[in-house]
Protein backbone atom coordinates (compact mmCIF):
# COMPACT_ATOMS: atom_id res chain seq x y z
CA UNK A 1 0.00 0.00 0.00
CA UNK A 2 1.53 3.36 -1.00
CA UNK A 3 1.68 6.25 1.45
CA UNK A 4 -0.37 8.53 -0.81
CA UNK A 5 -3.32 6.10 -0.68
CA UNK A 6 -3.08 6.01 3.11
CA UNK A 7 -2.99 9.80 3.33
CA UNK A 8 -6.00 10.16 1.03
CA UNK A 9 -7.99 7.86 3.27
CA UNK A 10 -6.87 9.26 6.65
CA UNK A 11 -6.85 12.97 5.81
CA UNK A 12 -7.93 13.77 2.24
CA UNK A 13 -7.82 17.53 2.84
CA UNK A 14 -4.14 17.50 3.87
CA UNK A 15 -3.36 15.06 1.07
CA UNK A 16 -4.91 17.39 -1.48
CA UNK A 17 -2.96 20.36 -0.15
CA UNK A 18 0.32 18.44 -0.11
CA UNK A 19 -0.17 17.09 -3.61
CA UNK A 20 -0.81 20.59 -4.91
CA UNK A 21 2.32 21.84 -3.17
CA UNK A 22 4.39 19.06 -4.75
CA UNK A 23 2.89 19.84 -8.17
CA UNK A 24 3.58 23.56 -7.74
CA UNK A 25 7.19 22.85 -6.77
CA UNK A 26 7.49 20.84 -9.97
CA UNK A 27 5.95 23.62 -12.06
CA UNK A 28 8.39 26.17 -10.63
CA UNK A 29 11.31 23.77 -11.18
CA UNK A 30 12.71 24.45 -7.72
CA UNK A 31 15.04 21.47 -7.86
CA UNK A 32 16.46 22.69 -11.17
CA UNK A 33 16.94 26.22 -9.85
CA UNK A 34 18.76 24.87 -6.80
CA UNK A 35 21.07 22.84 -9.05
CA UNK A 36 21.76 25.93 -11.20
CA UNK A 37 22.59 28.00 -8.10
CA UNK A 38 24.99 25.29 -6.95
CA UNK A 39 26.76 25.37 -10.33
CA UNK A 40 27.04 29.16 -10.13
CA UNK A 41 28.64 28.91 -6.71
CA UNK A 42 31.14 26.30 -7.94
CA UNK A 43 31.92 28.55 -10.91
CA UNK A 44 32.41 31.52 -8.58
CA UNK A 45 29.52 33.37 -10.24
CA UNK A 46 28.33 34.72 -6.91
CA UNK A 47 26.08 37.44 -8.31
CA UNK A 48 24.15 34.94 -10.43
CA UNK A 49 24.00 32.51 -7.54
CA UNK A 50 22.65 35.18 -5.18
CA UNK A 51 19.95 36.10 -7.69
CA UNK A 52 18.87 32.48 -8.10
CA UNK A 53 18.88 31.97 -4.32
CA UNK A 54 16.57 34.97 -3.98
CA UNK A 55 14.20 33.45 -6.55
CA UNK A 56 14.28 30.12 -4.74
CA UNK A 57 13.61 31.80 -1.38
CA UNK A 58 10.65 33.75 -2.78
CA UNK A 59 9.20 30.62 -4.39
CA UNK A 60 9.56 28.60 -1.19
CA UNK A 61 7.90 31.33 0.89
CA UNK A 62 5.02 31.48 -1.57
CA UNK A 63 4.74 27.70 -1.45
CA UNK A 64 4.64 27.65 2.37
CA UNK A 65 1.99 30.38 2.48
CA UNK A 66 -0.10 28.53 -0.07
CA UNK A 67 0.22 25.26 1.83
CA UNK A 68 -0.73 26.87 5.15
CA UNK A 69 -3.85 28.48 3.69
CA UNK A 70 -4.82 25.58 1.47
CA UNK A 71 -6.05 23.30 4.26
CA UNK A 72 -8.29 26.00 5.68
CA UNK A 73 -9.69 26.76 2.23
CA UNK A 74 -10.33 23.09 1.51
CA UNK A 75 -12.07 22.58 4.86
CA UNK A 76 -14.24 25.67 4.33
CA UNK A 77 -15.19 24.34 0.90
CA UNK A 78 -15.93 20.91 2.37
CA UNK A 79 -18.22 22.39 5.04
CA UNK A 80 -20.10 24.31 2.35
CA UNK A 81 -20.50 21.17 0.21
CA UNK A 82 -21.70 19.09 3.16
CA UNK A 83 -24.29 21.70 4.14
CA UNK A 84 -25.60 21.71 0.59
CA UNK A 85 -25.62 17.91 0.57
CA UNK A 86 -27.75 17.87 3.73
CA UNK A 87 -30.40 19.89 1.91
CA UNK A 88 -30.25 17.57 -1.10
CA UNK A 89 -30.56 14.53 1.16
CA UNK A 90 -33.63 16.03 2.79
CA UNK A 91 -35.21 16.49 -0.64
CA UNK A 92 -34.36 12.90 -1.64
CA UNK A 93 -35.95 11.58 1.55
CA UNK A 94 -39.06 13.67 0.94
CA UNK A 95 -39.37 12.32 -2.61
CA UNK A 96 -39.00 8.74 -1.41
CA UNK A 97 -41.57 9.32 1.31
CA UNK A 98 -44.08 10.70 -1.21
CA UNK A 99 -43.46 7.76 -3.51
CA UNK A 100 -44.02 5.29 -0.66
CA UNK A 101 -47.32 7.00 0.20
CA UNK A 102 -48.41 6.89 -3.44
CA UNK A 103 -47.54 3.19 -3.63
CA UNK A 104 -49.66 2.48 -0.56
CA UNK A 105 -52.61 4.37 -2.01
CA UNK A 106 -52.33 2.55 -5.32
CA UNK A 107 -51.89 -0.86 -3.68
CA UNK A 108 -55.08 -0.29 -1.65
CA UNK A 109 -57.13 -0.08 -4.86
CA UNK A 110 -58.83 -3.17 -6.33
CA UNK A 111 -56.84 -5.07 -8.94
CA UNK A 112 -57.35 -3.71 -12.44
CA UNK A 113 -55.38 -2.91 -15.60
CA UNK A 114 -55.34 0.73 -14.48
CA UNK A 115 -53.76 -0.25 -11.16
CA UNK A 116 -51.09 -2.27 -12.96
CA UNK A 117 -50.28 0.68 -15.21
CA UNK A 118 -50.10 3.02 -12.21
CA UNK A 119 -47.66 0.68 -10.46
CA UNK A 120 -45.48 0.70 -13.58
CA UNK A 121 -45.49 4.50 -13.59
CA UNK A 122 -44.43 4.43 -9.96
CA UNK A 123 -41.67 1.99 -10.91
CA UNK A 124 -40.34 4.57 -13.37
CA UNK A 125 -40.27 7.22 -10.63
CA UNK A 126 -38.56 4.77 -8.27
CA UNK A 127 -35.96 4.05 -10.93
CA UNK A 128 -35.14 7.75 -11.18
CA UNK A 129 -34.80 8.06 -7.40
CA UNK A 130 -32.52 5.03 -7.39
CA UNK A 131 -30.31 6.76 -9.97
CA UNK A 132 -30.18 9.90 -7.82
CA UNK A 133 -29.32 7.92 -4.70
CA UNK A 134 -26.47 6.10 -6.45
CA UNK A 135 -25.02 9.33 -7.83
CA UNK A 136 -25.42 10.96 -4.43
CA UNK A 137 -23.57 8.08 -2.77
CA UNK A 138 -20.61 8.62 -5.10
CA UNK A 139 -20.51 12.35 -4.34
CA UNK A 140 -20.75 11.78 -0.59
CA UNK A 141 -17.76 9.47 -0.75
CA UNK A 142 -15.70 12.27 -2.29
CA UNK A 143 -16.85 14.55 0.55
CA UNK A 144 -15.38 12.24 3.24
CA UNK A 145 -18.93 11.28 4.32
CA UNK A 146 -18.26 7.57 4.01
CA UNK A 147 -21.02 6.28 6.31
CA UNK A 148 -23.62 8.50 4.65
CA UNK A 149 -22.35 7.28 1.29
CA UNK A 150 -22.75 3.63 2.30
CA UNK A 151 -26.29 4.19 3.56
CA UNK A 152 -27.24 6.09 0.43
CA UNK A 153 -25.86 3.20 -1.62
CA UNK A 154 -27.86 0.69 0.42
CA UNK A 155 -30.96 2.82 -0.10
CA UNK A 156 -30.34 2.67 -3.84
CA UNK A 157 -30.24 -1.13 -3.62
CA UNK A 158 -33.62 -1.17 -1.83
CA UNK A 159 -35.00 1.19 -4.46
CA UNK A 160 -33.86 -1.09 -7.25
CA UNK A 161 -35.71 -4.02 -5.69
CA UNK A 162 -38.79 -1.82 -5.20
CA UNK A 163 -38.61 -0.87 -8.88
CA UNK A 164 -38.57 -4.54 -9.87
CA UNK A 165 -41.56 -5.36 -7.65
CA UNK A 166 -43.56 -2.40 -8.95
CA UNK A 167 -42.80 -3.38 -12.57
CA UNK A 168 -44.15 -6.85 -11.78
CA UNK A 169 -47.28 -5.44 -10.17
CA UNK A 170 -46.23 -6.58 -6.68
CA UNK A 171 -47.15 -3.40 -4.82
CA UNK A 172 -47.12 -4.93 -1.34
CA UNK A 173 -43.57 -6.23 -1.59
CA UNK A 174 -42.53 -2.94 -3.21
CA UNK A 175 -43.85 -1.07 -0.16
CA UNK A 176 -41.54 -3.04 2.13
CA UNK A 177 -38.49 -2.24 0.00
CA UNK A 178 -39.45 1.43 -0.22
CA UNK A 179 -39.91 1.66 3.53
CA UNK A 180 -36.47 0.12 4.11
CA UNK A 181 -34.97 2.49 1.54
CA UNK A 182 -36.42 5.40 3.51
CA UNK A 183 -34.84 4.06 6.71
CA UNK A 184 -31.44 3.93 5.00
CA UNK A 185 -31.88 7.52 3.83
CA UNK A 186 -32.76 8.58 7.38
CA UNK A 187 -29.50 7.02 8.58
CA UNK A 188 -27.61 8.73 5.76
CA UNK A 189 -29.06 12.08 6.82
CA UNK A 190 -27.83 11.58 10.39
CA UNK A 191 -24.39 10.45 9.22
CA UNK A 192 -24.17 13.43 6.87
CA UNK A 193 -24.86 15.82 9.76
CA UNK A 194 -22.09 14.16 11.77
CA UNK A 195 -19.66 14.50 8.86
CA UNK A 196 -20.51 18.19 8.50
CA UNK A 197 -20.07 18.79 12.24
CA UNK A 198 -16.69 17.03 12.15
CA UNK A 199 -15.55 19.18 9.22
CA UNK A 200 -16.74 22.33 11.01
CA UNK A 201 -14.77 21.32 14.10
CA UNK A 202 -11.63 20.70 12.04
CA UNK A 203 -12.06 24.08 10.34
CA UNK A 204 -12.48 25.84 13.68
CA UNK A 205 -9.36 24.14 15.05
CA UNK A 206 -7.41 25.05 11.93
CA UNK A 207 -8.42 28.70 12.20
CA UNK A 208 -7.72 28.85 15.94
CA UNK A 209 -4.32 27.22 15.53
CA UNK A 210 -3.34 29.82 12.92
CA UNK A 211 -4.13 32.77 15.22
CA UNK A 212 -3.10 31.22 18.54
CA UNK A 213 0.09 33.31 18.79
CA UNK A 214 -1.87 36.49 18.05
CA UNK A 215 -4.41 35.66 20.78
CA UNK A 216 -1.68 35.00 23.35
CA UNK A 217 0.09 38.26 22.47
CA UNK A 218 -3.18 40.19 22.68
CA UNK A 219 -3.87 38.73 26.09
CA UNK A 220 -0.44 39.64 27.42
CA UNK A 221 -0.65 43.19 26.07
CA UNK A 222 -4.08 43.58 27.65
CA UNK A 223 -2.64 42.42 30.98
CA UNK A 224 0.07 45.07 30.57
CA UNK A 225 -2.59 47.75 29.96
CA UNK A 226 -4.42 46.71 33.11
CA UNK A 227 -1.22 46.71 35.17
CA UNK A 228 -0.35 50.20 33.95
CA UNK A 229 -3.84 51.43 34.77
CA UNK A 230 -3.53 50.09 38.31
CA UNK A 231 -0.14 51.80 38.67
CA UNK A 232 -1.48 55.16 37.49
CA UNK A 233 -4.52 54.88 39.73
CA UNK A 234 -2.22 54.21 42.66
CA UNK A 235 -0.28 57.38 41.85
CA UNK A 236 -3.50 59.36 41.55
CA UNK A 237 -4.69 58.17 44.96
CA UNK A 238 -1.33 58.97 46.53
CA UNK A 239 -0.99 62.49 45.07
CA UNK A 240 -4.66 63.27 44.32
CA UNK A 241 -3.70 64.03 40.71
CA UNK A 242 -1.32 63.00 37.93
CA UNK A 243 1.66 64.87 36.55
CA UNK A 244 1.76 66.02 32.92
CA UNK A 245 4.06 63.13 32.07
CA UNK A 246 1.72 60.63 33.72
CA UNK A 247 -1.27 62.10 31.89
CA UNK A 248 0.65 61.69 28.64
CA UNK A 249 1.27 58.05 29.58
CA UNK A 250 -2.46 57.65 30.18
CA UNK A 251 -3.28 59.18 26.79
CA UNK A 252 -0.80 56.84 25.13
CA UNK A 253 -2.34 53.92 27.01
CA UNK A 254 -5.77 54.89 25.68
CA UNK A 255 -4.39 54.72 22.13
CA UNK A 256 -2.82 51.33 22.84
CA UNK A 257 -6.17 50.02 24.10
CA UNK A 258 -7.94 51.38 21.00
CA UNK A 259 -5.35 49.60 18.86
CA UNK A 260 -5.87 46.35 20.74
CA UNK A 261 -9.60 46.61 20.10
CA UNK A 262 -8.95 47.04 16.36
CA UNK A 263 -6.62 44.02 16.32
CA UNK A 264 -9.23 41.96 18.14
CA UNK A 265 -11.83 43.00 15.56
CA UNK A 266 -9.50 41.96 12.74
CA UNK A 267 -9.13 38.48 14.25
CA UNK A 268 -12.89 37.96 14.19
CA UNK A 269 -12.88 37.73 10.38
CA UNK A 270 -10.40 34.87 10.52
CA UNK A 271 -12.69 32.68 12.63
CA UNK A 272 -15.69 31.92 10.43
CA UNK A 273 -16.11 28.46 11.96
CA UNK A 274 -15.54 29.20 15.68
CA UNK A 275 -18.75 31.13 16.37
CA UNK A 276 -18.50 31.07 20.18
CA UNK A 277 -14.89 32.22 20.03
CA UNK A 278 -15.88 35.09 17.71
CA UNK A 279 -18.55 36.21 20.17
CA UNK A 280 -16.02 36.34 23.01
CA UNK A 281 -13.62 38.34 20.83
CA UNK A 282 -16.40 40.78 19.94
CA UNK A 283 -17.24 41.32 23.61
CA UNK A 284 -13.56 41.77 24.50
CA UNK A 285 -13.10 44.30 21.70
CA UNK A 286 -16.10 46.32 22.91
CA UNK A 287 -14.76 46.36 26.47
CA UNK A 288 -11.37 47.55 25.19
CA UNK A 289 -13.01 50.48 23.41
CA UNK A 290 -15.01 51.31 26.53
CA UNK A 291 -11.85 51.30 28.64
CA UNK A 292 -10.00 53.42 26.06
CA UNK A 293 -12.84 55.96 26.14
CA UNK A 294 -12.61 56.26 29.91
CA UNK A 295 -8.84 56.68 29.74
CA UNK A 296 -9.23 59.46 27.17
CA UNK A 297 -11.30 61.24 29.88
CA UNK A 298 -8.33 60.84 32.25
CA UNK A 299 -10.02 58.07 34.22
CA UNK A 300 -7.75 55.48 35.83
CA UNK A 301 -10.09 54.03 38.43
CA UNK A 302 -12.99 51.60 38.23
CA UNK A 303 -14.69 53.17 35.13
CA UNK A 304 -11.54 52.41 33.14
CA UNK A 305 -10.31 49.32 34.98
CA UNK A 306 -13.55 47.35 35.00
CA UNK A 307 -13.92 47.05 31.19
CA UNK A 308 -10.17 46.53 30.89
CA UNK A 309 -10.37 43.62 33.31
CA UNK A 310 -13.28 42.16 31.35
CA UNK A 311 -11.30 42.45 28.12
CA UNK A 312 -8.37 40.74 29.84
CA UNK A 313 -10.49 37.59 30.04
CA UNK A 314 -9.73 36.73 26.42
CA UNK A 315 -10.30 33.03 25.72
CA UNK A 316 -7.15 30.97 26.00
CA UNK A 317 -5.71 30.37 22.57
CA UNK A 318 -5.01 26.72 21.74
CA UNK A 319 -1.41 25.65 21.65
CA UNK A 320 -0.17 23.73 18.67
CA UNK A 321 -0.28 20.47 20.59
CA UNK A 322 -3.82 21.20 21.83
CA UNK A 323 -5.26 20.68 18.34
CA UNK A 324 -3.58 17.57 17.00
CA UNK A 325 -3.92 17.03 13.27
CA UNK A 326 -2.95 13.98 11.24
CA UNK A 327 0.72 14.11 10.37
CA UNK A 328 0.83 14.41 6.57
CA UNK A 329 2.62 11.51 4.97
CA UNK A 330 4.90 11.83 1.98
CA UNK A 331 3.15 11.73 -1.34
CA UNK A 332 6.27 10.84 -3.28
Amino acid sequence: MCSSDLTEREDPVSASALKEAVDEAGRQNLAGKMADAQQDIRGNRMSDAAQKQKQIDDALRSLVDSLENRREQELARLVKLLRKAEGEMEELRAEQKRLLQKTRETQAKPDSPEKTEELKRLASRQRELKRKSEEFARRLSRMRAQEASKNSGRAAGRMERADQRLSQGQGGEAEQQQDQALEELDKAQEDLAKARQKAEQELAEEQLAKISDSIRQLHQRQVNVQDELVRLEGLRKTKNNLTRGELQSLAALSKVETGLSAETKALEGKLTAAKVFVLVLQQAGEKMLESAGQMSKRQTGEPAQQPAQAAEALPPAPKADDTPRPEPKRLI
